[in-house]
């Protein structure tokens, strides 16, 4: 800790548990997430082929961008853009792989540069590489490309080749509206809306949104209505719902079609009409709207229904519709988020199907892929635990079930260790720490990651065990020399601070440079803090600036705190609202560190206005993740 008492992670042993990747809020998939209508870069005019013929790649260059472009701007995206990116090349007899062999070699531009990426990310004349892809997206992204920009906002917002990041993604909307672009403007009112990347704040969102229909955009038209229709920063309002809906459906906003057939079907603020709610749902569909498709398919049983007096198994019709409803229902549960690793085989099978079946194996092995997960960011025991217990519930699965056939099923790794989650933390029976810890060993003796992961915690800070150091530094290193990015940066802290070994900062600092070379945040960060204390290596602010930054852009929470910590006045010129905006953002990432910078803040009026609410308020949160300065600050505080 600092002078100033801002908590930073530079000497802050925990650091070894705590390294905190982005949080990955849930939220629902919103359709369209940007859909736009400006002028920031104008079509071409000139015949591609053409182009080709007089040798001016440059100009095909531009026009390709030109069509993505106006096909994210139309809300396309995914496999549907990728689709007509390849009708429209092959439409006008372009060889992607002459484009793309010209690309290597000419990256003159940030279209050029963008549209190498988006050939690796897609495989088009060439094989797929989505790390190259995203990192020319961001080169290109940072010379201001606005479609580089674009599509990295929806690559983070909704984890399209790497890890979701909605600090990101409200960074770059950001970006993008201080610009005046709609669609940076559109994006930033959502984050408002719905808390991506920045608190809650529905009135900013309605303001953000009316500006951009006030423009004539037709996704900022919808929006608007969707805000009216559900009291977001104004007063419920059907009627006006319903005309803003109106207006945008006919300027052929697919989303805006699909609402306006919700309306008529239900006669909702509206007089009931179902050949309305067909008639638009049809638009919709037609724009290839996968709810207005499933929607049309109700509608149109429903007409079947109404209309035949009479129908039996002749009636194909009523079948066909039948048969796909029954299609669509089955598909209403996704899938989980799965993890990638060789000791942890993902499952594929949705969860209460499982149990359904009595595959129970296949449930397990989901649960301890979650908790893998939550491990591999770096979340503290509070945090994992109560985010496993939400896990469970919000999935109904019935956790005394599982631990009942848990007792008579240890068949692998994964099932002895996550018995002995269940005894550690209460679940489906009582706590019994003990029994825990012996199945944890259990289980790590089989090689279970996170097993192995889980008691490197246990020993390091004594949870219900004496502390050990050196079983600390064995199990570490023993992860680290099986490639795991996890256990190299706990064996670097090891290393850097002599826990359970001698200090040797120049193997801290290899250690460290090694996983943040593989593009890990949690490396990068700690390296940044390398290069600001001297371990290892010669003192570089500029360098540990740049490595923050980095470690932040990737969303890493640590990053985003000590990105903060430097612009309090650590590193670099102070500015405290800068410092305020970050520890804020990465307090909504829930790094207990930032929680407690920022309610230090709150509580002095330091740089903000005083708000011992706040202070309190913050602290708390972090002392609820176990951080020591929180919980003795919020005790002098709740006596006054």
């Amino acid at each position: 800790m600092s002078n100033t008492n801002i908590q930073v992670n530079s000497d802050n042993t925990d650091s070894l548990i705590n390294n905190n990747n982005l949080l990955h809020v849930s939220s629902q998939l919103i359709q369209n997430f940007d859909k736009i209508n400006i002028k920031e870069i104008e079509p071409t005019t000139k015949n591609i082929n053409k182009n080709i013929f007089e040798g001016d790649l440059i100009m095909v260059v531009d026009e390709l961008v030109d069509f993505i472009f106006k096909e994210l701007n139309e809300g396309k995206n995914g496999e549907p853009l990728k689709q007509k990116f390849l009708n429209y090349i092959n439409n006008r007899m372009i060889i992607s792989q002459e484009i793309y062999n010209w690309l290597l070699n000419n990256q003159c531009n940030s279209n050029s540069i963008y549209l190498l990426g988006c050939f690796y990310y897609n495989g088009i004349g060439t094989v797929s590489n989505k790390i190259m892809a995203i990192n020319l997206y961001h080169k290109a992204a940072e010379l201001e490309n606005i479609v580089a920009q674009l599509v990295l906002t929806d690559i983070y917002f909704f984890g399209k080749g790497v890890d979701k990041n909605y600090y990101m993604a409200f960074k770059l909307s950001k970006k993008l509206a201080e610009r005046g672009h709609a669609c940076g403007t559109n994006n930033l009112a959502f984050c408002y809306e719905k808390g991506i990347g920045t608190d809650i704040d529905k009135q900013k969102a309605f303001e953000l949104y009316k500006k951009v229909a006030d423009s004539g955009n037709s996704t900022g038209i919808c929006n608007l209505g969707w805000c009216y229709y559900n009291g977001i920063g104004t007063e419920i309002n059907k009627q006006k719902a319903f005309e803003l809906y109106q207006k945008a459906a006919i300027l052929k906003n697919d989303v805006a079609q699909y609402n306006l057939t919700l309306l008529y079907e239900n006669g909702d603020g509206i007089e009931k009409n179902v050949d309305q709610a067909i008639y638009w749902c049809e638009k919709s569909a037609e724009q290839g709207n996968n709810d207005a498709q499933n929607k049309l398919k109700v509608l149109k049983c429903y007409y079947l229904t109404m209309t035949n007096t009479q129908f039996n198994s002749d009636n194909t019709d009523l079948l066909i519709v039948n048969n796909n409803l029954l299609h669509v229902s089955s598909q209403h549960i996704q899938n989980f988020d799965k993890i990638n690793i060789k000791e942890i085989e993902p499952t594929t099978k949705n969860i209460n199907k499982n149990i359904f079946e009595g595959d129970l194996i296949k449930v397990v092995d989901e649960l301890v892929d979650f908790i893998f997960k939550e491990l591999d960011e770096g979340k503290n025991e509070v945090l994992v635990k109560q985010n496993f217990l939400n896990y469970i519930n919000n999935r109904m699965i019935i956790s005394q079930e599982i631990y009942n056939w848990l007792l008579n099923n240890q068949c692998n790794s994964n099932s002895i260790y996550l018995l002995g989650c269940f005894y550690y933390n209460g679940i489906g029976t009582a706590s019994n720490k003990s029994k825990a810890i012996n199945l944890y060993h259990k289980a790590a003796e089989l090689e279970n990651i996170v097993a192995q992961l889980v008691l490197t915690d246990l020993y390091f800070f004594g949870k219900d065990v004496d502390k050990d150091y050196n079983i600390t530094f064995e199990l570490s290193k023993k992860l680290a020399e099986g490639g795991h990015a996890r256990g190299m940066i706990n064996l670097a802290v090891c290393y850097e601070k002599g826990i359970g070994t001698d200090i040797d900062e120049q193997k801290a600092f290899e250690l460290y440079q090694k996983v943040a070379d593989s593009g890990n945040s949690t490396g990068i960060c700690n390296l940044g803090w390398c290069y600001y204390n001297g371990i290892g290596i010669d003192v570089n602010t500029n360098m540990a600036f740049k490595f923050f930054q980095k470690a932040a852009d990737l969303g890493n929470s640590d990053g985003v705190n000590s990105l903060g910590s430097y612009y309090y006045g650590i590193g670099t010129d102070i500015s405290k609202q800068m410092a305020y905006e970050l520890y804020q953002m990465a307090a909504n990432l829930e790094n207990d560190l930032a929680q407690y910078n920022l309610a230090l803040m709150y509580e002095n009026g330091d740089g903000i206005k005083k708000d011992i609410n706040q202070a309190i308020y913050w602290y708390k949160k972090s002392a609820e993740q176990e951080n020591e300065d929180a919980q003795c600050k919020l005790k002098v505080l709740l006596k006054k």
